[in-house]
């Protein structure tokens, strides 16, 4: 039987009293989706959310024709896929596939089902959807049932932004077709989105082989200060005098090129996270010390460790740092 007005509402009922856990749901989705985009080192933003009581209100009384009470366990259903909810948001368009096929395989390889499907509508709409099964070991379910399912879209900035508003006009709009100037400012739109994305694309790639090729050495410590500070988009705080006294030895030419490649295949979050909970719990090295945790694994540790051991005494805290991080790293490759 059709879902009647009662029946909506004592979902709607065993929903929000479900709702915390579809909460921890979603963010326990975000995390590990951000997890698997550093790994891939793709330029990225991160949303997610539970579905609002109201929102699911209205896709209930659409579908009420098309759903039984009988096909419900608790809160869930087969057909209500996006309770808890994650979207990619990718900087550019040759991104998307690689993501959402990491993600699919990574999720599979802890147990997870994963339904993909590839949308891509005339009108504009462009987004790779990944329905989710929570019976693996990846994601916080709770007391929520192992048939629950979240959805991850994954698509470009440009996309997000045109799907939205599209989203808008479907969804929230009387007759949920646009009108036609609606239908005119949406081709433009999508029109200029599409310049647009081919214009970062263009600067990103300019803007990498500017870095790359940046082979002039460091003149000093504010030089390399003032490098990363750029590079993070925020004034670093730390030591940096002794990580240049450091570094300028162990590395000839000390150069942006080489800090770029280094930093890039350094540390990962998750290793920088141990070793920053080994060598510096209370973060009193601060961004000086994150750095140095991040370039250890590309530096030799037992020169490393001759040069810290060879600076002034009493030696300042970053180089007792070193020290502990060069013998960590000939601990893990074993006697040479």
């Amino acid at each position: 039987m059709p879902l009647t007005r009662e029946d909506i509402l004592r979902l709607l009922g065993h929903y929000e009293a479900h709702l915390p856990s579809f909460e921890a749901l979603a963010a326990g989705l975000h995390e590990e989706l951000a997890r698997q985009a550093e790994r891939l080192s793709v330029r990225h933003l991160i949303t997610h959310r539970a579905k609002a009581p109201a929102s699911l209100e209205g896709k209930l009384n659409h579908r009420a024709s098309k759903m039984s009470v009988e096909e419900f366990d608790g809160p869930t259903h087969p057909k209500l896929k996006d309770l808890a909810a994650a979207r990619v948001l990718l900087y550019l368009d040759r991104d998307v596939e690689q993501v959402a096929e990491s993600l699919e395989a990574a999720f599979r390889e802890r147990g997870h089902p994963v339904e993909r499907a590839s949308k891509k509508e005339p009108r504009g709409y462009e987004a790779v959807h990944l329905h989710i099964g929570c019976g693996g070991d990846l994601l916080p379910r709770g007391a929520l049932p192992a048939a629950t399912t979240v959805e991850v879209q994954v698509c470009t900035v440009a996309a997000h932004l045109w799907n939205e508003l599209e989203h808008d006009i479907k969804y929230k709009q009387h007759g949920g077709e646009p009108d036609a100037a609606q239908e005119v400012l949406l081709r433009c739109l999508l029109r200029e989105l599409r310049v647009a994305m081919e214009t970062a694309a263009e600067l990103m790639s300019h803007t990498d082989r500017v870095i790359a090729g940046n082979t002039a050495p460091f003149a000093d410590k504010d030089a390399l200060h003032r490098y990363l500070s750029n590079r993070e988009d925020r004034h670093l705080r730390g030591d940096f005098g002794t990580l240049f006294d450091l570094l300028q030895p162990l590395v000839d030419p000390l150069t942006p090129a080489w800090m770029h490649a280094a930093l890039a295949g350094g540390a990962g979050p998750a290793e920088l996270e141990a070793l920053g909970a080994t060598h510096d719990p209370s973060g009193g090295l601060e961004d000086a010390g994150r750095v140095l945790m991040q370039l250890s694994s590309r530096l030799d540790p037992r020169l490393l460790q001759l040069h810290a051991g060879a600076m002034p005494h009493p030696p300042p805290p970053l180089v007792r740092l070193a020290a502990r991080l060069a013998a960590h790293q000939m601990e893990r490759k074993g006697p040479s």
